[in-house]
This record gives structure tokens, sequence and C-alpha cells, in this order.
């Protein structure tokens, strides 16, 4: 096979996050889940969706960049074609006066309070699934993953993403299961494929102005 997925080498795959690219990937995951229905849920405005989706998800990746478990793809210096954020087991330390400084406020002011509403039950219902999917072990947790819609279906995220987990392997952390959910029906194949399975199926949401939206959670086991 030749083009793009051919100059996909793990060492290009596995390039950390650096702060000049939080702006551009952000850009890229909102346009990844402008409809995306959990999303759809936080944000309800469609009109709005994207460009509040990109500032969501700024202040998220600011959040996980000194962590380093976020891997971009940029085949040269200008573009950002490909993203995924892994986070290690126990999640990342995060102070509370951090969370409320810059996570909390500037989402509320920018946002408003049913918005915040939304974000709590977001965070308690994905956070109780997923230990349901993992029975409450110590596990990795496919945060974030997007392509550019321009080469979406050529196998860029399949090549990520097990670029990705074959480094938590090679730093002999593959005993950890690793853990996602999806919006997304037609996504569950691609997960299976690269070693998922179905957990559960959901119906979240209905909640301060919020659509309903169902979910699925997937796991995958680590090795002994």
């Amino acid at each position: 096979m030749t083009g793009l997925v051919e100059r996909f080498t793990l060492s290009r795959v596995l390039a950390s996050l650096s702060e000049r690219q939080v702006l551009p990937v952000a850009a890229l995951l909102a346009d990844a889940f402008v409809d995306n229905a959990a999303y759809s849920f936080l944000f309800p405005d469609a009109a709005r969706r994207r460009e509040l989706l990109a500032d969501f998800f700024a202040r998220n990746l600011g959040t996980h960049l000194p962590h380093r478990c976020t891997y971009v793809w940029t085949p040269d210096r200008e573009r950002v074609l490909a993203t995924v954020t892994v986070r290690p087991p126990g999640g990342i330390p995060i102070s509370l006066a951090t969370m409320i400084r810059r996570g909390l406020l500037p989402f509320a002011f920018k946002n408003g309070a049913n918005a915040v509403r939304r974000l709590f039950y977001l965070i308690e219902h994905t956070d109780r699934i997923d230990g349901e999917a993992t029975g409450g072990r110590l596990h990795f947790h496919l945060h974030m993953m997007a392509v550019h819609p321009d080469h979406q279906g050529e196998g860029i995220g399949g090549a990520l993403l097990r670029a990705a987990l074959a480094a938590k392997v090679a730093a002999n952390a593959a005993r950890h299961p690793i853990s996602l959910s999806t919006e997304r029906e037609q996504n569950l194949s691609f997960y299976r494929r690269l070693g998922f399975e179905i957990k559960g199926e959901y119906e979240l949401g209905g909640v301060a102005g919020g659509p309903l939206f169902r979910t699925w959670t997937m796991l995958r086991e680590g090795s002994a």
C-alpha cells in the first residue's frame, strides 16, 4: 500500500503533543466531534458547537500536556493529521485549585449554569460506566482520538492507536486493560479489530436542556 500510511512510522506516530500544537489539535478534535452525540448533549446549540468544542478541547489538551499522554501525527511541520490521548492508570493528577481556575470557572463563564450541570452529569456518568466496564481495576483510558476528515478511511486511525498501545507494551504497562466509550455504533467494528470488546450499552443525557444519547463502553484486556 502506498501513500500516507506508508509514511506512518512508529517514530512519527509517537511524537508527543507540543504547546504550539494545542490549538490546531483542538480544532481537529472539534471538527471530528461536532456531530458526536455526547458533545451535542454538552453543547446543544449546533450553531456554536464547533467554536465551544475548540475552546473546550484546548483547555483539556492543556491539562494533559505535562503528562505527555497525547500523541500527534504531523507528516510535515504545518499539518496535524491525527491525534490520540491515552490516559494513564489512575488518570492524571489535577489539583482542585487548578481544576476550578483553569477549567470550571472559564467553562461556566463561557457556557452558563446549565452547561455546567451537563458537564458534571457527563463526568459522573461516564466515570460510572467506565468503572462498570473495568470492574474498578486500574486501567488506561482511550480519551480522545481524531483523524483529519480528508484522510479518514485510509488506515491512519488504526495505525495511530496501534502505535500508542504498542508504546504501553514497550513500557511494560501491558498488564493494565484499556477502556473507551463511543457514541457511534459504526465505530464498534473498528475497535473490535483492535482487540476491544463491548462491555455495555447505555442511554444517557436528557437533563439541563441536553438531549438523550446512546453510548457504548469497550475494553481491551491487558497481557499477563
